[in-house]
């Protein structure tokens, strides 16, 4: 059974990114051996949302099992109607290239309950968008979210509609785009 461990002896760096990583280490004191083991091999965090036709489709449940399936962890979570501050942050750029449907994307995002979540583990980011699918839900793999959940929503023809499309959760681009979007549902102490 793995379980917590006592840390005396730190190994030897190979850097000093390793070497910063070890001092950590050694500062929490005890630690979980998984823990230690996917913080050395360079876990990242990403912001995955399950939006407001999710959660009323039940579907946050699925979302998380899959997520885990992929083997990334909760680092933190709330339950919460997303303001139209966050929804602009959240989706500034989108809103400059489709600014036909900044309203409707508003409305969709901040008209509800959403589970947001920040997800850890190595390359997180990219699991978690290969969980979530493409942008436009009938274009996306199946097996992903977007395409099980909201496979029949066409992005091209809602979008010329002026309508935002539907599809069920949002995950991060990037490690800059996470960063940034964690910060804006997340204290620097809940991060």
């Amino acid at each position: 059974m793995l379980g917590k461990r006592s840390f005396h002896t730190l190994p030897r760096a190979r850097s000093t990114t390793e070497l910063q990583r070890l001092k950590n280490i050694k500062e929490k004191g005890f630690l979980n051996i998984i823990v230690l083991r996917d913080y050395m091999a360079g876990t990242e965090k990403t912001l995955v949302i399950v939006k407001p036709d999710g959660v009323d489709a039940r579907l946050i449940g699925e979302v998380i099992k899959r997520l885990e399936n992929k083997n990334l962890r909760i680092a933190n979570v709330k339950f919460l109607k997303i303001t139209q501050k966050q929804s602009i942050g959240l989706y500034g750029a989108s809103m400059k290239i489709y600014k036909n449907i900044k309203k409707s994307l508003i409305d969709y995002i901040t008209g509800g309950y959403s589970l947001v979540l920040i997800m850890e583990g190595k390359e997180a980011i990219k699991r978690a968008r290969e969980v979530r699918g493409l942008s436009d839900p009938s274009k996306s793999p199946r097996g992903t979210v977007r395409r099980d959940y909201a496979g029949s929503h066409r992005m091209e023809e809602l979008t010329k509609k002026g309508k935002a499309t539907k599809n069920i959760m949002h995950s991060s681009g990037n490690k800059e785009e996470a960063d940034a979007e964690i910060k804006l549902f997340f204290k620097k102490n809940e991060i």
